[in-house]
């Protein structure tokens, strides 16, 4: 293979691979290793009993495979457990008594009920009644010295139990290359687990540490999905036997003699792992390789569409790593690699180019020049619809996320020419999905796309559907790419941002912690998205009122952004002073909303006064029920200050009262000065005048969805009543990130991740408040 220059050394001692990549390519060989050993046992003893072995492949259980436990609560549970055990081992001593050559027989100890709750609470939360869930708190094992046993042993226990649930992993072993079976049976009602081993393989598993290298690997393998380990074990199979590290890297970089394949191989677990420094000295050999100086110095043929995918490529991994500039220099490379090109290939090379100028524009905050790019790639797609269908959906979804970014843009200014965009979006989105069928790798990445305009458009209906999107998006990313793929850490922030328009609070903070985790893993802790994703947690930690882990989180995002020189440190710095002013009670924090409305100072109707036995006895209900009066609308309409007269014992009373109309995690706070009224008391619900109080005023702050008393006011018979509202709304609200779906091409991000951000509104005003006087 041709390559450029030789690397040296101490040109590549600048490549400085993440400690996580270190430990990776550490424990790569080990893993690989006890993996074949194995593969080669098993093979061994399939060979020796055939007819078992072709039996113990096609090992299923029809029936109710969901069947769930009968009880409702840990300490059921196991008093059920308890009842159980000692016929689950009579039992299961008979099943292995049948079984041919050396055998054991074991049953366990219960679970440990502390092993139970964590369970419940890691992997069941989400049931009506997580104990349920769990089938294995009754637990036994056989191990057996052949296929034919293992055959046996599953015979007797089918002849002793009801088997439930069978889960074979001798025909789908796990990623590591373990085998085993596992039946769920039940035992008067109670479900338990009998797992039947063979001994060696049992053997192998724990003299190599298999467990350890399962827990190291398996978000990197998907847990087991197929498809993900065929693809992964590939590239690290192909890899010098598994022994990969960044020196043999270089040294391949440098080698003449390389295969161009194993070079590919190598620079594709580079990017899946965001390992960008290494990806990048992998892309410049074979980018250089390609050149035509290279070509001609080794008399070799120059061939541009070649050299130009390689460019592609090579820019996606800028885009990984932040360096939107220099990606969009190696995308302008490539269009001109190609230009005197007329085949088929080079007009997709040329249009993926371009589409990935366009998303480079797009992260880079260069809305309408990202759109402009991509409603060109677009037009030379759709000539060649027919013949291409792929490289015009590509380019539509493109587009699609493009007219997204610049929406959201546009919403600060022209709501009108939004609201198009967003349909325009949606309505291209949806085409494409319809186009991809069941492509979980591409279908995941436009759903992210769709997710983000739905929550665009913010209506009810349209949250409800980005939720679904959403979540199934994540469900198809992992099964496509593994649990630790970059891109679930854009639909993670995504995720938080629509649970958050949604109300549940809790769900957002979950889904923006997992993304800001995903991001520093892979990424790397200074890579600029961990800035906005930093600061998006401390916005949702900030509205549950969890200012200290709120503050960490400011802190983390502004120390990213000054590091890597992102613009927003400028508003990363405004969250952190905001919070501490908060924190210090200098000031009520105002993140949107709207500001009260100005009164006119009109006369209020005098009211009738219900009669109560106490001030105490005066409640607003949940919802206005027209026994108050209304007095004002506030926060732009999402809040309303209402009032109540009663009598006591012939003394007189207003009660006002806030109703937040707002989601959940909002606060409207509120403080009413009655400055030159006269023959008026704030009370409590005792009649006891407020203490402390050289003013007349009175503050309250209500959250979503709830109502608040705000002033008890007693009445002398002459008097005259006055105020002044001041309101402030606290609300988050969504701002661009710089992660996403996929773009063009199915590669890279495409629609910018969703966000959280202040809106910049000017200090709650004070209006003037109305005016009734004379009540008797």
């Amino acid at each position: 293979m041709p390559t450029p220059a030789k690397l040296t050394k101490d040109k590549a001692a600048a490549v400085a691979l993440r400690p996580e990549t270190v430990e990776f390519f550490a424990r790569v060989k080990a893993f690989l290793g006890q993996r074949q050993e194995s593969e080669r046992l098993y093979a061994e003893l399939c060979a020796a009993a055939p007819e078992a072995a072709r039996r113990l492949e096609t090992l299923s259980v029809e029936g109710d495979t969901e069947r769930k436990q009968t009880t409702k609560t840990v300490d059921e549970l196991f008093a059920q457990a308890n009842a159980v055990l000692g016929e689950f081992g009579t039992r299961l001593e008979a099943a292995a008594a049948a079984c041919p050559g050396d055998v054991e027989c074991k049953v366990a100890p219960l679970k440990r009920r502390t092993r139970v709750l964590e369970k419940m609470a890691d992997d069941y939360a989400d049931e009506k009644y997580p104990s349920q869930a769990v089938k294995d708190v009754v637990r036994g094992a056989i191990f057996v010295s052949s296929i034919d046993a293992v055959m046996a042993a599953y015979d007797g226990v089918a002849e002793r139990f009801e088997v439930v649930r069978v889960k074979n992993r001798f025909a789908n072993p796990t990623f590591c290359g373990f085998r085993d079976c596992l039946c769920n049976v039940d035992v008067e009602g109670h479900i338990c687990e009998i797992q039947i081993h063979v001994t060696e393989v049992k053997a192998i598993a724990k003299r190599s540490d298999s467990h350890a290298h399962y827990e190291f690997f398996r978000s990197y393998f998907a847990g087991n999905e197929a498809t993900v380990v065929a693809q992964r074990m590939d590239v690290l199979e192909r890899w010098n036997n598994g022994g990969v590290d960044a020196d043999a890297v270089l040294e391949l970089c440098a080698d003449a003699q390389a295969n161009e394949d194993e070079l590919r191989a190598v620079w594709s677990l580079l990017r899946q792992m965001c390992e960008v420094g290494l990806a990048r000295t992998v892309a410049s050999a074979l980018v250089g390789a390609r050149a035509p100086a290279a070509c001609e110095a080794l008399g070799e043929p120059y061939r541009p569409v070649r050299h130009a995918t390689l460019l592609v490529e090579a820019a996606e991994v800028e885009v990984l790593g932040g360096a939107y500039d220099l990606a969009e220099t190696l995308y302008v490379q490539a269009e001109e690699a190609v230009k005197d090109s007329t085949s088929v290939v080079s007009d997709w090379v040329r249009n993926t180019a371009r589409g990935g100028r366009a998303k480079a524009a797009r992260l880079a905050g260069d809305f309408e020049r990202a759109y402009n790019l991509a409603s060109e790639a677009l037009a030379e797609a759709e000539k060649r619809r027919k013949a291409a269908p792929a490289e015009y959906f590509a380019a539509l979804n493109t587009v699609a996320a493009a007219a997204g970014a610049l929406a959201d843009h546009d919403a600060k200014e022209k709501k009108s020419t939004a609201k198009k965009r967003y349909a325009t979006a949606a309505e291209y989105l949806r085409e494409v999905l319809a186009y991809y069928g069941d492509d979980d790798d591409k279908v995941s990445a436009v759903s992210c796309n769709l997710a983000a305009v739905l929550e665009s458009i913010g209506d009810d209906k349209a949250l409800r559907e980005a939720k679904t999107v959403v979540e199934d998006a994540v469900a198809r990313r992992i099964r496509a790419s593994g649990a630790e793929a970059i891109e679930l850490a854009a639909l993670r922030n995504n995720a938080a941002t629509i649970c958050h328009k949604l109300g549940e609070l809790d769900d957002a903070i979950g889904h923006m912690t997992a993304a800001l985790g995903l991001t520093e893993k892979i990424q790397g802790e200074h890579h600029p998205a961990v800035a906005r994703r930093a600061g998006n947690l401390g916005l949702l930690l900030q509205s549950k009122g969890d200012l200290e882990k709120a503050e960490a989180s400011f802190v983390k995002a502004l120390a990213v952004a000054e590091q890597t020189k992102d613009p927003y440190a400028a508003q990363a710095r405004e969250n952190l002073d905001l919070l501490r002013r908060e924190k210090s009670g200098a000031v009520s924090v105002h993140r949107g909303g709207g500001t009260a409305p100005k009164q006119k100072g009109t006369v209020l109707e005098r009211g009738t006064a219900a009669d109560v036995s106490s001030l105490a006895d005066v409640v607003f209900p949940p919802k206005p029920d027209g026994a108050a009066t209304e007095v004002a609308k506030l926060a732009k309409g999402k809040a309303a200050l209402v009032k109540r007269e009663v009598a006591v014992e012939g003394t007189r009373y207003a009660v006002f009262a806030l109703y937040n109309n707002d989601r959940p995690e909002s606060t409207v706070e509120i403080t009413m000065k009655f400055a030159g009224s006269e023959g008026v008391t704030i009370v409590d619900e005792q009649d006891q005048p407020a203490k402390k109080k050289k003013k007349l005023e009175a503050t309250a702050s209500v959250e979503g969805g709830a109502v608040g008393i705000v002033a008890r006011l007693r009445l002398e018979p002459a008097n005259s009543l006055k105020f002044k509202i001041a309101c402030s709304h606290k609300a988050l609200q969504m701002a661009g990130g710089p992660m996403g779906g996929r773009g063009g091409g199915g590669r890279g991000r495409g629609r910018g991740g969703r966000g959280l951000r202040r809106s910049k509104t000017s200090p709650a005003a004070m209006g003037v408040g109305s005016l009734y006087a004379g009540l008797e």
